[in-house]
């Protein structure tokens, strides 16, 4: 089995499973991102960001109101960022994760 095919399968069976970062993470920015050649220049690493940024708002379809889709959509953008500068998967995992202990926090504090 090739190893992107085993990376689909994996982020497939973890995405309800196991933790929503490490799963959202490994299907939008080690699948969906590396679809694209984002490592040739930088039109394709903003494209691929684009896109996978659109994919992960859409993502979260649950939302109702236009504006958290326009911030999900910043996030993820600047997610994939982040993945493509470190070539790592664990700074947009650990940058997800503050994102959502911030928010968490903020709706506390309201």
């Amino acid at each position: 089995m090739p190893p992107k095919a085993l990376e689909l399968g994996l982020a497939c069976f973890c995405l309800p499973l196991c933790s929503h970062q490490f799963g959202k993470k490994l299907f939008f920015r080690r699948f969906l991102l590396e679809l694209f050649p984002v490592q040739r220049s930088w039109l394709w690493a903003a494209f691929g960001g684009l896109a996978t940024a659109a994919a992960f708002a859409a993502f979260h379809y649950s939302y109702m109101y236009p504006s958290t889709f326009v911030l999900l959509g910043v996030l993820g953008l600047i997610f994939a960022w982040v993945r493509i500068r470190s070539g790592t998967l664990w700074a947009p995992i650990l940058l997800h994760a503050v994102a959502a202990v911030t928010g968490l926090l903020l709706n506390l504090l309201r």
